[in-house]
């Protein structure tokens, strides 16, 4: 009883007046009286970056004339819905899934639009709009001489049906129906049909997008050498501030792999290495290759902690370390003292001692000829030259990106498809490695309502303070010195049982099952 009163209460009843019955609401009869009663008006991006001057702190801003002097003008900065309008992409580049039929119709029901509207205007067509429909796309047309607009064209078939909602595509239920007598579902169909993947240059333009509504403009981006993340920002940053230019750092781990590779796939001369056979030379290579390459990192690495990142001077001192390594490896320690860095020149304290990889292989001696050693120079170059400095200049890597990716791999694993909630467990994930493992569980267990227990608290702080700690002692000089060391111990036990049994493998495959009498197959 009570509940009906209270919904009858809510209803209309008769007799009742509108409480907005005989007022007028003013209405302007053009779109000129429009303009004239706004108070304000704001500038598009385009024409608020023509008068508007960046500062040199990035932020500022000011309205200088022709002859560069800051006037008294107050300009409001673009909406965001305007912001977001013309950052938006407008690239239909790629291939679809159209019906012919239908395409053929959308272009002469788009030009019969154009030409009663604006019949004096030369049309050209093209793509202002499109919508993905499943393996269906909807466009709308625009005309690039006077802006209009048509309105929006299904290119599929539709299948007439009596429920709500949109029709749907023929070609969206002849997928489902096809899919019925296949081990594949819709899920996997989405690997072979991708929708708008987003490449690394889509990635950084994305980001650059954010980051330019929030007023921040980026200087340096950090790349491995085969992303396009760099020239995405770039791209995103010169929509707001033409003049401005993002420049791409080379990460010295990507640089160094790709030195590693670089020697690998050099061709030394044969007697360089002074092996008897051909298996032992191809492992001597490979020794040289690892050895070429943790040679430079530390090199660079005692550069920029002795000259504390002055480049100038630095670039001055590195064309003698670069000949100075070259010797050295040819068997002139002569200079190594005074410009090779890690090697001192001496018996017991030479780079060939120090060596991980070289001393620990029992290898003293290159022969290396002219050839070698101008091949040797251009792959030491990949990190000791002038060139390659200015692109690690700044020495910052992506091993946070990394981390992050190895991370996603573990709640994303690449043989499992979480067509659902692939989103959140991506975000789980993110939220765990910016606030330690303990910290994100309390607040998601807090955000679903889930009460934890003083004991269980305490456990999850406890495992915060444990993996911080962790960090931090993975850091430790003496920690690393440490791992160095036995990684070392372990490439010699390694070599030293291969010695002891250079002998040919007597495995054979099936040796445990016995040797069939006779073929049990008409064809083997």
């Amino acid at each position: 009883m009570n509940l009906q009163r209270k919904c009858s209460s809510t209803f209309f009843k008769k007799g009742n007046t509108p409480w907005i019955k005989g007022r007028k609401i003013p209405q302007a009869s053009s779109a000129a009286e429009v303009e004239e009663a706004r108070p304000v008006l704001r500038m598009g991006l385009a024409e608020f970056s023509l008068v508007t001057k960046t500062g040199l702190d990035g932020s500022s801003l000011s309205t200088p004339d022709c002859e560069g002097r800051s006037g008294n003008v107050r300009l409001l900065r673009p909406s965001a819905a305007t912001r977001l309008a013309d950052l938006k992409d407008t690239s239909f580049e790629g291939t679809r899934l159209v019906d012919n039929a239908r395409m053929i119709s959308t272009f002469n029901q788009a030009t019969e639009h154009h030409r009663r509207v604006s019949p004096s205007c030369l049309e050209h067509l093209r793509i202002a709009d499109e919508v993905k429909f499943g393996l269906g796309w909807k466009v709308t047309l625009e005309c690039a001489t006077c802006k209009i607009t048509t309105p929006q064209y299904k290119l599929y078939k539709e299948l007439e049906t009596r429920r709500p909602g949109p029709n749907p595509a023929a070609v969206n239920v002849g997928l489902g129906i096809g899919l019925q007598d296949t081990p594949m579902g819709s899920t996997r169909v989405w690997t072979l049909l991708p929708y708008a993947p987003l490449s690394e240059f889509a990635m950084g333009k994305h980001i650059g997008d954010q980051l330019s509504l929030q007023g921040v403009l980026i200087k340096y981006v950090t790349t491995d050498g085969d992303s396009r993340s760099a020239s995405g920002v770039d791209a995103a940053l010169k929509v707001l501030h033409p003049m401005w230019e993002v420049k791409r750092l080379a990460d010295p781990g990507h640089l160094g792999q790709s030195q590693f590779r670089r020697c690998q796939r050099a061709t030394f001369s044969d007697a360089m290495f002074c092996c008897k056979t051909r298996e032992r030379t191809r492992k001597a290579h490979t020794v040289f290759s690892q050895d070429v390459k943790a040679r430079c990192s530390l090199v660079l690495k005692k550069m920029m902690e002795t000259f504390a990142g002055d480049l100038t001077a630095l670039k001055k001192q590195l064309p003698r370390v670069l000949t100075a390594t070259i010797k050295c490896y040819a068997g002139d320690c002569s200079n190594c003292a005074r410009y090779s860095v890690v090697c001192s020149g001496r018996v017991n304290s030479s780079w060939w001692t120090r060596s991980m990889f070289l001393g620990t292989n029992k290898i003293s001696v290159l022969n290396m000829n002219e050839s070698d050693e101008h091949l040797l120079q251009e792959i030491l170059k990949m990190k000791l030259s002038v060139e390659m400095v200015d692109r690690m200049k700044l020495y910052t890597d992506t091993q946070k990106c990394e981390a992050a990716n190895r991370s996603l791999s573990v709640s994303l694993p690449k043989n499992v498809n979480y067509s659902r909630n692939m989103i959140g467990r991506a975000s789980s994930t993110i939220h765990r490695l910016n606030n330690g493992p303990g910290t994100s569980t309390m607040s998601k267990c807090a955000k679903m309502g889930v009460e934890l227990c003083t004991r269980v608290r305490r456990s999850l702080r406890q495992m915060d303070a444990e993996s911080e700690y962790q960090k931090q002692y993975q850091k430790m000089p003496a920690v690393a010195k440490r791992k160095l060391i036995q990684h070392g111990g372990r490439i010699s036990d390694l070599l030293e049982y291969r010695r002891k049994h250079d002998s040919n493998s007597d495995y054979q495959k099936g040796q445990l099952d016995g040797v069939p009498l006779h073929n049990e197959h008409s064809y083997s």
